[in-house]
């Protein structure tokens, strides 16, 4: 969806798309921990180049359901998955199912020079639009096994057609971590052109009926000119979600916030195999 230009006054009713941003500029980023399951001290996703495979060693997406067997296919390297023609772009590693093994999480991206779109206007010159998919693995004696994969733009490319000023959203100041047992992964939204908000998405995803589940969500947004900050907190384990409104990140006095608790109701929780582009707005109710 289209990033919508923003006043100060107005409401924010982005979705936003993934942008990538190479000239220079420093991006704030504010993240706001989890009220129930941090992510502390997560690196900055890890930029690798895995050597091409077979295409048909590209696993069909397939959707985990309760009562529906884990994904059984197991290769001995996660190589083994990434279709001809795709990179790894970003890696994190750790211990999903408590089993004392480190498992790993990757995203990889299409290099189809095809989709390197040139453009005249404000931003990049040349605008990735590449898809991109997240895979996560189980570590096994015999190799890894696929247990969850998203290839629905869930992950946003590096660039929008829409709005080629926003960064990208992974790479420059978003993360993809494991910790703690729980896959996170966050996207940073900033643009260089077009509004003056910052805002961050977290996403935080535990290994449970054969499926990664979301049990946590995090949103914080910020006014670059006014230092107006918000943040909302979802905990899908407890059902509770937290809204916090009139923070100011540049003035104390100015600094007045307030929370307000509720209960939320939870018919099922949202797989990491199903989340799409209009995952983010939904979970908001924008």
């Amino acid at each position: 969806m289209k990033i919508m230009k923003k006043t100060g006054s107005g409401k924010n009713k982005n979705l936003f798309q993934a942008g990538n941003r190479r000239r220079g500029l420093h991006v704030l980023f504010i993240v706001v921990p989890m009220l129930f399951a941090s992510c502390n001290n997560a690196r900055k996703p890890t930029r690798k180049s895995v050597p091409d495979t077979d295409p048909r060693a590209a696993a069909a997406p397939q959707q985990a359901t309760e009562g529906r067997s884990a994904r059984t296919e197991t290769r001995p390297l996660m190589e083994d998955f990434v279709p001809k023609g795709w990179k790894v772009i970003a890696h994190a590693s750790g211990d999903l199912n408590k089993d004392g093994i480190s498992d790993d999480a990757i995203v990889i991206e299409d290099t189809d020079l095809d989709n390197f779109r040139p453009q005249d206007g404000l931003g990049d010159d040349t605008l990735n639009v590449n898809p991109r998919t997240l895979m996560v693995f189980l570590k096994h004696k015999n190799g890894y096994q696929l247990v969850s994969q998203n290839d629905k733009g869930f992950i946003p490319p590096a660039n929008d057609e829409d709005s080629p000023c926003l960064a990208d959203p992974l790479l420059q100041d978003g993360d993809l971590s494991i910790k703690k047992g729980l896959l996170c992964i966050v996207f940073n939204y900033w643009l260089s052109c077009g509004s003056w908000y910052v805002n961050s998405a977290s996403y935080k995803f535990r290994y449970q009926h054969n499926a990664m589940e979301l049990i946590g969500f995090d949103h914080t947004e910020f006014h670059r000119a006014s230092g107006a900050a918000s943040n909302t907190s979802i905990n899908y384990v407890t059902r509770k979600k937290s809204t916090t409104s009139g923070g100011n990140m540049f003035d104390d006095k100015k600094n007045q916030e307030e929370t307000v608790w509720s209960t939320i109701q939870v018919k099922a929780l949202y797989r990491l195999d199903e989340c799409n582009t209009d995952t983010y707005g939904n979970i908001l109710g924008l």
